[in-house]
């Protein structure tokens, strides 16, 4: 438009579907319920087994055909205990599909600058969510927890015990445990709007800078290649049954990239190229089965107002909690109610790497272009530098309290407290160790 091409505009909408996700649909054949059985024997006193504290574990054999059916001990837990974990598809499910909408305006600007601008906008159509549907339905309300603040509560999906705090799910069958069904969901969406500035200079000097806002709901952030994990480390925000559309695991807010290539020798290029993007989400949780449904890694906790909004199992603990709840803003914020999926942040990563480059011309314009990159440039310099800080991340979740009891009278878990190290360094992540690598691609 213009009349001389100063100003260009894109767009385009359509349904995109990657490639299925098999590793998520050979869970189905792997817990059928008819290959094995779960025993559980850890020693502690159950109702299984009479309130004995001798379910104990029981001999290790290598025979494949006298594998144990009961726990060691006195009173020994009979094979009705043992139960098996079931995954399936529901018949009509359909694999992940979305719909996405991108929307760009190219315009040239003065000093030989060239500005970009692309929004892209994703809602899913078919998406995974998983349930255990051997969970007959919520039973009751810890009210204590969220209710009388008027924020509904903690739904319980069976009982925990007021001593020790162990649950008991409220299970259709006692067959089996969990029977996980794979069904479909359209909640999920995100949003992206990049601003985006180029320059390239006469002496080969090739300059951009840009700046991504995004965001990314859903209702379940599939992270593990396993079912069974997916289900038990999905962070429960509202009902197992109806899960409320809240931050992804995957939102990163904000992103800014800003690359530099010149002319080096030997008819070389170097480039540096710098990314700095918000850290990613994560949600303190509980150790232990707080709402009773059978999974212990799934439970955020419940933020308290006082001394009075908590019981605890040493109540002189409570000024430690309150210390560390005021230091952290996405805790104090939340204060007398649970604490919503991803409501915390990690800190801002900054990432710095290099790239060397040499075309070589072969035959009949063809050419092959070597590459030398180096990743985390800032980790390779100093073994201090470039380390990505986090408190949480996917299944490792940090736990701020341990559900060790429940207590009748305010109609709540009673715990002690369990407090994270705040910004812990994961060294083991790939992210924070420096790699070179070396490539090449031939151009015909």
């Amino acid at each position: 438009m213009g009349g001389r091409n100063e100003t260009g505009f894109r767009g385009g909408a359509g349904v995109f579907s990657g490639r299925p996700p098999y590793v998520w649909v050979s869970n189905a054949y792997g817990n059928t319920g008819l290959e094995q059985q779960t025993l559980f024997c850890d020693g502690a006193a159950s109702t299984a087994n009479n309130n004995s504290s001798f379910d104990t574990v029981p001999a290790f054999t290598l025979d494949p055909n006298n594998q144990p059916l009961t726990c060691g001990g006195t009173n020994q837990i009979g094979p009705s205990s043992a139960a098996t974990s079931i995954v399936f598809y529901d018949p009509d499910f359909k694999f992940p599909q979305s719909l996405k909408v991108a929307l760009g305006v190219d315009r040239s600007l003065p000093w030989h600058l060239f500005a970009t601008v692309d929004f892209v906008f994703t809602k899913a159509i078919n998406q995974y969510y998983l349930q255990d549907v051997n969970l007959v339905g919520v039973q009751s309300t810890s009210t204590g927890e969220g209710g009388r603040a008027g924020t509904g509560g903690r739904p319980l999906y069976g009982t925990i015990n007021a001593s020790n705090g162990r649950s008991t799910p409220t299970r259709a069958t006692s067959k089996a445990n969990d029977v996980v069904e794979n069904r479909n969901v359209s909640e999920d969406q995100s949003t992206s709007l990049t601003f985006q500035l180029q320059k390239r200079f006469s002496d080969g000097i090739e300059f951009s800078a840009a700046y991504t806002y995004s965001h990314a709901l859903d209702v379940i952030s599939m992270t593990s290649d396993i079912t069974g994990s997916n289900f038990s480390n999905a962070v429960v925000d509202g009902t197992l049954e109806n899960r409320n559309l809240a931050r992804s695991q995957f939102d990163r807010p904000h992103k800014v990239t800003v690359s530099g290539t010149i002319n080096a020798p030997f008819d070389t290029r170097f480039s540096l190229i710098y990314n700095g993007v918000s850290g990613t989400p994560f949600t303190y949780m509980v150790s232990g089965d707080a709402n009773a449904d059978g999974v212990t890694t799934n439970d955020p906790v419940y933020v308290p107002r006082s001394a009075l909004d908590i019981s605890l199992q040493n109540p002189p603990d409570w000024p430690t909690l309150d210390a560390f709840i005021n230091n952290e803003p996405c805790l104090n914020n939340n204060r007398g109610r649970i604490l919503p999926r991803n409501g915390c942040r990690n800190g801002w990563q900054n990432i710095l790497n290099a790239r060397l480059s040499k075309v070589v011309p072969t035959v009949h314009g063809q050419s092959i272009e070597v590459t030398a990159d180096m990743l985390n440039v800032l980790n390779f310099i100093n073994s201090s530098w470039g380390l990505i800080r986090q408190t949480g991340i996917f299944e490792n979740s940090p736990n701020l309290l341990r559900l060790v009891g429940y207590d009748t009278t305010n109609n709540r878990g009673k715990y002690a407290l369990s407090i994270p190290v705040k910004d812990q360094v994961q060294i083991n992540s790939i992210g924070s160790r420096w790699v070179f690598q070396l490539g090449m691609r031939y151009t015909f």
